[in-house]
């Protein structure tokens, strides 16, 4: 028996209560925040599907960018001075044979560099504007390098371990040199005297009086060894009003090492310096000077003397300027003279050489020359009388 399909609305008969009558009018539902609403919606969607997208994006593009510069590897060819300062772990002090930069413990390098560009940059601005006082670039050698002479071979790997480079991803591609001979001293502490470096033809009326007169000096035990004459300099070189007459106190005078080097420290770096000073000294030649002898009452009388020379030559003179100028002058009066000193022992004597000694000079010249450089030749004969 076949089976039957449900009937269906259309064709189902009409109910009797609702044969013949209209269905019923519904009343229309007034959305008037459908439209809007579906507007606010679709633009939050847009903005979280914005925020969405740009959270994966952006880290990326940085993450692009990054890799990109690091990965633009700069080659720069040109040699770039590299200013390296060592120092030492523990109570002790590197000095650099040959430095080459006036430095102890300094050393100038020529270094190419390899790396980002931005890297290679920031490297090279920092060699060449670094402080004057302080190197760019700082070695510290650790206890492995023990207290002797020695050659550092890997110098190129110990400036590529400076943080300098490290931090900017550049390495040194080349080094020259590409070793250095260093010494490597514990440094010791010492009291040494001060002493003054005074400028040229300043004549001193007493010693100077420095205060402190002695300094506390650190530094390598073989510059601290008292046989080398250790002393502190106070350099006065450019104080030229010592030249002139009075006393003079000077103050902040900065002091060095007699043997100028930065590896010497001192407890004091400045002192105080009083000194008294007279006119300055003039040194001069007086062309020549005539011979006057000496002689006993009694060999006056019956004897006589007969010099080879009858002056002096090239007497050399030191005094006051104004003096000095006027004694080498031929028209300086009273003129000085030199002494030939006649003894009896001299009488019928053959010919023999003596000094002479000078005088006459005004208070405050003297004679350089020694004795010796002004002999005389000459001989003590009988005095010729009329008639004989």
């Amino acid at each position: 028996m076949a089976e039957k399909n449900p009937p269906t609305v259309a064709d189902s008969p009409a109910s009797p209560a609702s044969a013949g009558k209209m269905p019923p009018r519904r009343r229309p539902v007034l959305d008037y925040a459908g439209p809007r609403a579906a507007s606010r919606l679709s633009r939050r969607e847009r903005i979280v599907d914005f925020v969405k997208t740009m959270a994966w994006v952006v880290p990326m593009t940085l993450l692009i960018w990054i890799y990109a510069e690091r990965a633009d590897d700069y080659s720069d060819h040109e040699p770039k001075f590299c200013t390296i300062g060592f120092q030492a772990t523990g109570d002790r002090i590197v000095m650099i044979e040959e430095s080459g930069n006036g430095s102890l413990s300094q050393k100038k390098v020529l270094i190419t560099l390899e790396g980002p560009h931005s890297g290679v940059d920031a490297v090279t601005d920092a060699l060449t504007n670094a402080a004057a006082d302080r190197p760019p670039v700082e070695i510290t050698l650790g206890a492995d390098y023990g207290e002797r002479a020695q050659t550092l071979e890997n110098l190129r790997s110990l400036i590529n371990a400076n943080p300098l480079f490290v931090r900017n991803g550049v390495t040194v591609k080349t080094c020259q040199p590409t070793s250095l001979k260093v010494k490597i001293e514990k440094t010791q502490e010492a009291r040494v005297k001060v002493q003054c470096d005074l400028p040229d033809n300043v004549n001193l009326t007493g010693p100077a009086v420095i205060e402190p007169a002695t300094v506390l000096v650190r530094g390598p035990q073989s510059y601290l060894d008292e046989k080398n004459g250790l002393h502190v300099v106070a350099d006065l070189k450019g104080y030229t009003e010592l030249q002139q007459d009075g006393t003079h106190h000077l103050t902040n005078i900065p002091i060095h090492w007699y043997e100028k080097t930065e590896t010497v420290e001192f407890g004091v770096d400045r002192v105080t310096v009083t000194i008294q000073t007279s006119q300055p000294s003039k040194i001069d030649t007086i062309p020549s000077i005539l011979v006057s002898a000496n002689m006993p009452l009694g060999i006056q009388k019956d004897d006589e003397v007969h010099c080879d020379e009858v002056s002096v030559k090239n007497v050399q003179i030191k005094g006051p300027p104004g003096l000095v100028d006027e004694l080498v002058k031929d028209t300086y009066t009273p003129k000085p003279w030199a002494v030939l000193d006649i003894t009896e022992d001299d009488v019928d004597k053959p010919a023999r050489d003596r000094a002479v000694r000078i005088e006459g000079l005004p208070p405050g010249v003297t004679v350089l020359d020694k004795p010796e450089q002004h002999m005389v030749k000459f001989t003590v004969v009988k005095r010729k009388t009329d008639g004989t």
